[in-house]
């Protein structure tokens, strides 16, 4: 089972305002990603009424996504 909780948790440990990270670190950090992750940008989304696990854990932790890079399979979070 995934734990996204530890996406956002690593984001805050680091302590940068910003952070590019690959899907396959992601995947080590949160114990993998699904398909859906890896073909829809929707599934990354910041909306408030995204209620997927992984939104919500970076906006707990006090992170957003943005520069999704899917053919390149990386993400950037800032933090708010």
């Amino acid at each position: 089972m995934r734990d996204y909780s530890k996406l956002g948790g690593y984001l805050q440990r680091i302590g940068r305002s910003a952070v590019t990270l690959s899907f396959s670190q992601i995947s080590e950090i949160v114990g993998s990603l699904p398909p859906s992750a890896y073909k829809y940008q929707a599934w990354w989304a910041n909306q408030v009424n995204n209620h997927h696990p992984q939104t919500k854990a970076c906006r707990d932790f006090g992170f957003r996504t943005e520069g999704l890079d899917i053919p390149g399979r990386k993400i950037t979070f800032r933090k708010v």
